[in-house]
C-alpha cells in the first residue's frame, strides 16, 4: 500500500524506502495528524538540500536518472545490477559481485526518492513562492 501526497505538489512515496517524514528533510513542517500539512516558503534552504543530497548521490545520480528513465517498476537487485553493469561492464562476473557488496542500494534509493521529492518542493517554490501540500502520514 502507498502513501501518497497531494495540494501544490502530488506524487506517492517510494514504498518501503520513503519515510511519510521526507518532506521535513526540506524545511517543511508538518500541520496535522494522519494526514500531514506541510508548508515552506523557504527555497534556499530546498536548494541546499538538494545539493547536498546530489553530493551524496555522487557518481550515481546520472546512472540512477537513466535507470528510472526507462523502468516504472524496479526491485533494489534490478538497480544493483544496473550501477555495477553502469560502472564495471568489463570487469568478470566475480568482480561484479565484489563491487555489488561495496554499494548501499538501500541508502542510493533513499536519497534519489527524496532528491525527486525535493525538486517537485523546489519546482513549486519557484512558481508560487510558497508549498503547501499534504501528505498521507
Amino acid at each position: 500500500m502507498g502513501r501518497y501526497y497531494y495540494g501544490d505538489i502530488e506524487g506517492k512515496f517510494w514504498f518501503g524506502l520513503q519515510s511519510s517524514d521526507a518532506p521535513e528533510r526540506f524545511g517543511c513542517e508538518a500541520c496535522e495528524p494522519s494526514t500531514v500539512t506541510y508548508y515552506t516558503e523557504d527555497k534556499k534552504f530546498v536548494e541546499d538540500e538538494i545539493e547536498f543530497i546530489k553530493e551524496n548521490l555522487g557518481k550515481y545520480k546520472e546512472p540512477m536518472e537513466l535507470f528510472f528513465k526507462n523502468n516504472d517498476s524496479f526491485n533494489e537487485e534490478e538497480v544493483l545490477d544496473f550501477l555495477v553493469d553502469y560502472f564495471y561492464k568489463d570487469k568478470s562476473e566475480e568482480e561484479k559481485i565484489k563491487e555489488k557488496d561495496k554499494i548501499n542500494i538501500i541508502y542510493l534509493l533513499r536519497e534519489y526518492a527524496d532528491l525527486q521529492l525535493g525538486q517537485k518542493i523546489l519546482d513549486c517554490l519557484e512558481k508560487n513562492n510558497c508549498c503547501e501540500f499534504e501528505a498521507e502520514y
